[in-house]
């Protein structure tokens, strides 16, 4: 008799798990679609930067090329991270120093962080990496 009552007390647990009202991380909703252009003379490694300092990798974007990517939303401001993957090509001023406003060039530089942006769930942004280093941003039209 003790057998029914634990089968019903299990089912109560896995009803009210998912009926808790929160967006399952598969659920499109609470996704974010991040597009980045990489028109910058080298290859960046970009991060989701939420509120408080949580970041999530996204990525390397080789230069002139595009990637989409996916994240679930963490909040309602992201910010886009960039740390530079490559030294500067021999005998030009891209690199490093595109991201550290003429600071001294370093390989590894620290990661440099856009302003934030309100976003929404389900929502799409596009950012692109300049070949000045600057960054641009618009909002994605969802599908």
């Amino acid at each position: 008799m003790r057998s029914p009552c634990l089968v019903i007390v299990s089912a109560l647990t896995v009803v009210g798990c998912a009926s808790s009202g929160q967006a399952a991380p598969e659920d499109s909703a609470a996704r974010v679609t991040i597009m980045i252009a990489n028109e910058f003379a080298n290859a960046v490694t970009a991060y989701a930067v939420w509120p408080g300092g949580r970041r999530s990798r996204l990525g390397e974007i080789q230069p002139t090329r595009t990637r989409t990517f996916e994240t679930v939303r963490a909040g309602d401001e992201i910010s886009l991270g960039l740390e530079l993957t490559a030294a500067p090509p021999v005998g030009t001023t891209g690199g490093p120093t595109g991201f550290q406003g003429g600071a001294p060039a370093r390989i590894n530089p620290e990661m440099v962080v856009s302003e934030g942006i309100m976003i929404s769930s389900g929502e799409g942004i596009e950012w692109r990496v300049l070949s000045t280093g600057s960054l641009v941003f618009r909002r994605l039209v969802p599908e």
